[in-house]
């Protein structure tokens, strides 16, 4: 691990820059050695979120990229929770609430073919009242 930006009482604390033994990232703001306030972390694998930090876990506001796909909304404890928008790969769309990294609440799905579902979800699955409509209307 490596590691340049500022000390205090032997401690990161302020900007500074991490490298890991993982080839991950970090950049930005540090509190008590820990990722703390806003904060950029690249990963190896060409994944990245840019946002806010709480004692090292992804917490409050950011955007999350990998390969393709994005989400851009609130977090809690390192999930995508609260209200988000997510870009899938293929090209389709969500925007609506999260629990837990799985869409969960009141939200819609805007389908690469045309497609659109709006309605309420649980654990990632249409669940409740909703609306689904194929491309054609």
């Amino acid at each position: 691990e490596r590691y340049e930006g500022e000390w205090e009482n032997d401690k990161k604390e302020g900007d500074g820059i991490g490298t890991f033994k993982n080839g991950a990232v970090y950049e930005e703001e540090y509190v008590n050695d820990d990722f703390h306030g806003k904060g950029v972390m690249n990963w190896k694998n060409g994944s990245n979120y840019t946002g806010e930090w709480k004692w090292s876990l992804r917490e409050g506001r950011g955007v999350y990229k990998s390969h393709g796909s994005s989400y851009l909304g609130e977090w809690k404890r390192n999930d995508c929770h609260g209200r988000g928008v997510c870009k899938y790969k293929n090209g389709d769309v969500y925007f609506g609430l999260w629990k837990l990294n799985k869409r969960h609440g009141r939200g819609a799905m805007r389908f690469f073919d045309g497609g659109i579902y709006e309605g309420e979800w649980k654990d990632g699955d249409f669940e409740g009242r909703g609306l689904l409509r194929d491309a054609n209307g």
